[in-house]
């Protein structure tokens, strides 16, 4: 999920939405974002590779799949989202502006209706096995809440807290109009994040990578907490765990955001 970027704001949490992480990786897989060559890896040249144009096609029929499962019932309200232009006009020579891309009818064209294998429920049931095992090792660890002083965590040193949810039990309608969402906040690490390379010229002449900012990440948890039978739990247990480097987080939170936010998105 991702966060707003508003002008004027003094400092802005990274956090791509889950669609913009899987467009960019896809341009890196393709391209070699940090070495400046003109293929996909660079935000100024991915255009000018052919299969630019294919990726982004199925970039707009998973919007589309997404539209539809969410049944047109909540629209977007942001108006700093909707209004947001593009550097591109239409055939009256109008600026487009987002609010007139998110409906491909209205473009004038639509997708192959094919199966979607991939679509459905996560299975997370415990069996009675796995729930014993579980109980066990968590009464071996001690767990607590995060508290107010960032925390470290590697590949060889997880991080496991309590973390209480603002309801619980709720209806069908709510978590229509609200999701909840699982916040790791102020994600502080060495590396990038999951992004096009943006060409940049240093005080020498040469290319340069933007400023380094904090990253949050955010999961919606609604169907999870369904399939784990933890709705009417107050509390949840949260482990992170790294595959690889390390990282330091400022919190961890479980929020409930309304549908039709840019936060959302």
């Amino acid at each position: 999920m991702g966060n707003p970027l508003r002008a004027g704001e003094k400092e802005n949490q990274e956090a791509s939405g889950q669609m913009e992480v899987i467009h960019n990786a896809a341009h890196m897989w393709v391209g070699e974002p940090f070495c400046y060559k003109e293929n996909m890896g660079d935000f100024s040249t991915a255009a000018r590779d052919s299969v630019f144009y294919s990726h982004h096609c199925n970039i707009d029929r998973m919007w589309e799949i997404y539209r539809n499962l969410r049944g047109n019932s909540i629209e977007f309200e942001d108006n700093d989202w909707l209004d947001s232009t593009f550097i591109f006009h239409d055939e009256n020579k109008q600026l487009v502006q987002i609010r007139d891309c998110l409906n491909p009818s209205k473009l004038r064209y639509t997708f192959e209706q094919v199966p979607l294998p991939w679509l459905g429920n996560i299975n997370c049931q415990k069996t009675t096995e796995t729930k014993s095992k579980s109980t066990t090792e968590l009464s071996q660890t001690r767990v607590g809440e995060f508290g107010t002083t960032p925390q470290a965590l590697d590949a060889s040193n997880p991080l496991r807290v309590i973390v209480a949810r603002p309801e619980k039990n709720r209806k069908k309608k709510d978590k229509k109009e609200k999701v909840a969402v699982l916040q790791i906040k102020d994600i502080k690490f060495a590396g990038s994040f999951v992004r096009l390379a943006h060409r940049k010229k240093g005080s020498r002449g040469t290319d340069e990578q933007g400023p380094k900012k904090k990253g949050k990440l955010k999961l919606g948890i609604t169907p999870l907490l369904e399939d784990m039978g933890a709705e009417a739990a107050d509390k949840l247990v949260v482990t992170l765990v790294l595959r690889t480097g390390s990282v330091t987080v400022g919190g961890v939170s479980i929020d409930l955001l309304k549908t039709d936010s840019a936060a959302a998105i």
